[in-house]
């Protein structure tokens, strides 16, 4: 044992004063922010880049689009398909649009459900926005998913969050053009 006084440690309570990693984060959004504005974005940069992506080929085109059946039309009996933006496409929106962070997390996980949540936040205007994805991930039944599954469905969900953040931020309405030349190359 050693004759050399050990200092005491010092218990700071909660809340009072960033911890280190904040102070990081917070640095780091900070030099993101003044980035935006040394370089803003060009709206006809955006559209040009974001065309020019989704015209790739058939492929990309098709990628950029979600279809799934809704149900029949009790009138005419015909399957009713609901369409639009997908996770591809809040991509190459996302990429091209620039000055824009997105992220999505797993907040909840249970063997019935999983709750995604993704933030978007336009660096440029600083306007930031939320959303969250709830999928169910049992049988019709109430049994539960195989392991495998509810990974597939947790990460189906995080593409959701992510999707509809990143549209909270970048108006559909610049996306309009870029979604129906999808259709067009599809």
């Amino acid at each position: 044992m050693s004759d050399t006084p050990t200092a005491a440690l010092e218990l700071v309570p909660e809340g009072t004063s960033p911890s280190a990693l904040e102070m990081i984060e917070r640095a780091s959004i900070d030099v993101q922010i003044a980035t935006a504005h040394r370089f803003p974005r060009s709206m006809e940069l955006f559209k040009k880049k974001a065309l020019d992506m989704v015209s790739l080929d058939q492929e990309t085109a098709a990628s950029c689009i979600y279809r799934r059946n809704v149900g029949k039309d009790p009138e005419t009996h015909k399957e009713k398909i609901a369409e639009g933006m997908s996770i591809r496409m809040a991509e190459i929106v996302g990429a091209c649009y620039g000055n824009l962070r997105v992220m999505s997390m797993i907040v909840e996980q249970t063997p019935t459900f999983v709750k995604c949540r993704a933030v978007a936040h336009d660096l440029e205007s600083n306007y930031l926005a939320a959303s969250e994805s709830i999928e169910s991930t049992t049988y019709k039944d109430g049994n539960p998913y195989p392991p495998r599954m509810r990974i597939l469905i947790a990460k189906a969900t995080l593409s959701k969050a992510h999707r509809d953040a990143t549209f909270k931020v970048v108006p559909r309405a610049l996306c309009k053009g870029v979604m129906a030349q999808a259709v067009k190359v599809e």
